[in-house]
């Protein structure tokens, strides 16, 4: 009687510790799943219709490259001038200037 008694015991013992792992498991698999998927969406899964639009703009800005630079013009008197408005108004301090003074 008492072999039976700590059996049924035992079985009680794993039924909790199967259920509990089991629990366990599938939580950690629900939050891999959720944490993928957040980091797959990189965080634009709750933005609203014009800042998705915004974050895609921003995206696609990215990536657009000029489809050709222009020449530098050549070495007579009168592309000389042209040559040092090219230089002046290529320039990084040109750039920067404009944008401040936006």
């Amino acid at each position: 009687m008492t072999h039976l008694c700590f059996s049924l015991q035992i079985h009680g013992i794993y039924i909790h510790v199967f259920v509990f792992l089991g629990c366990m498991i599938g939580l950690t698999l629900f939050v891999g799943v959720v944490i993928a998927n957040f980091n797959e969406n990189k965080g634009t899964a709750l933005l609203t219709v014009d800042q998705r639009r915004w974050e895609d703009l921003k995206s696609r800005l990215k990536i657009a490259q000029p489809l050709h630079l222009p020449p530098r013009p050549g070495v007579c008197v009168r592309e000389r001038i042209k040559k040092c408005l090219f230089l002046s108004l290529s320039s990084l301090l040109f750039s920067l200037l404009i944008s401040l003074s936006v």
